[in-house]
């Protein structure tokens, strides 16, 4: 027979009286005290913690009184961040302060333009280079969608220079199959693809620094466009993390109370 943790557990509780100990209890309760007091000390550092680095006169770890403060026009939104519009590199932005447990976590702004979206994403992303150094990484879903439709024709070429070689030097004409069939379809898609995506699609950059991570994208599709950028703090990256995901059970509960 098989016992699984809770039965081994009781069996040890039955058998020996290892689980109530006076030397089990008291190890328990030194890990619990070790926990509260890491807890503790946690609780204090953050409480405690303003980063150098920040959005502009902001700073990772302020308040919503200490971000009121810097930016005075600043309006609360219903969960406790802020919202403000502001002129962000001679551009009008609107500018969310998010923050984890009361202390500004990250900034997102939405930057309120109608100029190309690829040549606004290009001159915000020259300007954070400038900044932040060389970006980490840089994505274009036109560039990749171009990108797949010339490996596919090089592969089709090449099949099609082979069958020709293999029929001139053997005197046998080249036939139609599935699989020259499947790699013609599949050209054929990948043209489609990146027709369509000169008009549909994403650019993504990121920068980081010790403080924070920084990316800027830029999003095209009918009928929208938009560039955006967010600034997240290294240091509450996963406290606003857990905040958001408790917020989202939230709102499923309240939405699970409406079934």
């Amino acid at each position: 027979m098989r016992l699984g943790f809770t039965g081994v557990v009781s069996l040890c509780v039955l058998v020996t009286g290892c689980a109530t100990s006076p030397k089990h209890t008291a190890l328990l309760q030194r890990r619990e005290d070790i926990r509260e007091a890491q807890a503790g000390r946690d609780a204090q550092f953050y409480e405690r913690y303003r980063s150098d680095d920040g959005f502009q006169s902001t700073r990772w770890g302020m308040t919503v009184d200490e971000v009121r403060a810097q930016v005075p026009n600043a309006v609360a939104s219903a969960r406790g961040n802020l919202t403000a519009a502001l002129q962000v590199a001679d551009r009008p932005a609107l500018v969310h302060y998010v923050f984890a447990q009361g202390r500004l976590a990250a900034v997102t702004l939405h930057f309120v333009t109608r100029a190309d979206v690829r040549q606004e994403h290009g001159s915000l992303s020259e300007l954070l280079t400038l900044k932040y150094g060389k970006p980490l990484s840089q994505q274009d879903t036109a560039f990749d969608a171009e990108q797949r439709l010339g490996l596919q024709e090089s592969v089709n070429f090449l099949a099609r220079a082979t069958e020709s070689y293999q029929a001139s030097k053997y005197g046998v004409a080249a036939t139609p199959n599935a699989l020259v069939y499947a790699d013609t379809q599949r050209e054929a898609r990948a043209r489609q693809a990146a027709l369509l995506a000169q008009d549909d699609f994403a650019l993504v950059s990121r920068w980081k620094n010790t403080e924070t991570e920084v990316a800027l994208f830029g999003r095209q599709s009918p009928g929208h466009q938009g560039v955006t950028l967010h600034y997240l703090s290294s240091t509450f990256s996963q406290r606003l993390q857990q905040e958001l995901q408790a917020q989202e059970q939230e709102r499923n509960q309240e939405r699970a109370r409406g079934l």
